[in-house]
């Protein structure tokens, strides 16, 4: 099976399915070398299975194998967004807001809308997609926008070139 670019194992992993993703290594304005030395929050460890590349073929057999070198080392989730490697996290528990859309007749919309991924209950928006925190990625590669996705603790991205870089939390 072909790559069918980056994705993130965990509870939120719909959360992610936003944009086309396709990834380079890099973060900010310049993607022309490797930052394999990129410091990243206590809940992203890109060293611990870092052995595991996806250097083409099956893309599922990949994930799978990062998968369970992410659990055996204690983590939830995986994902390949830095530099086509295995990358290890613990997602962050997702922001939420229960006042941003009380009381509006379609609560769904009304989350989207507020740039939240789903509501839940009585019309609590969850799984906040920051556009800010990343903007400088935005006109930069899928990759740099990756990078700086992870370097602030989120497991996902969705990027469009020139548009936006979108973070979930």
């Amino acid at each position: 099976m072909k790559h069918p670019g980056p994705r993130r194992r965990s509870a939120l992993a719909a959360a992610a399915v936003l944009a086309a993703f396709a990834l380079v290594p890099g973060c900010g304005g310049d993607d022309s070398s490797s930052e394999s030395n990129v410091s990243f929050p206590a809940n992203i460890d890109a060293k611990v299975c870092a052995h595991l590349e996806f250097n083409g073929g099956d893309w599922m057999k990949f994930m799978q194998g990062c998968d369970t070198c992410c659990s055996d080392a204690g983590y939830s989730s995986s994902t390949d967004m830095y530099e086509d490697r295995c990358t290890c996290g613990n997602a962050p528990e997702p922001k939420t807001d229960s006042a941003v859309c009380a009381g509006a007749p379609d609560c769904s919309a009304c989350c989207t809308k507020a740039s939240y991924y789903s509501s839940i209950g009585d019309c609590t928006c969850s799984g906040y997609l920051d556009r800010e925190v990343c903007a400088s990625a935005a006109h930069s590669s899928a990759g740099a926008c990756a990078t700086c996705c992870l370097k602030h603790g989120s497991l996902g991205m969705a990027h469009v070139q020139g548009e936006y870089c979108e973070c979930p939390f």
